[in-house]
């Protein structure tokens, strides 16, 4: 929401889409048509969506450490 908030569409424009989005009923496939029905629609596809489709993944890796086990093994007497 937040590209569309920050984007150069109109006030009421923007209303528009967090309305629809947030508080529409309807699975997303219904509410993606209810979007492509907007006048505007042209605008969020070219500007709003790319930006979308990019995403930071941050992993953090912390190695195991290198404590080496010695195992003393004794013969079975039988």
């Amino acid at each position: 929401m937040n590209k569309v908030q920050n984007s150069a569409l109109k006030p009421a424009q923007i209303d528009s889409v967090v309305l629809l989005i947030n508080d529409s009923k309807g699975s997303f496939a219904q509410k993606e048509r209810q979007l492509r029905a907007l006048s505007f629609y042209d605008y969020i596809d070219q500007y709003i969506y790319p930006v979308m489709r990019f995403g930071t993944v941050a992993v953090e890796y912390t190695a195991p450490s290198a404590t080496i086990r010695k195992s003393i093994c004794s013969p079975k007497r039988l």
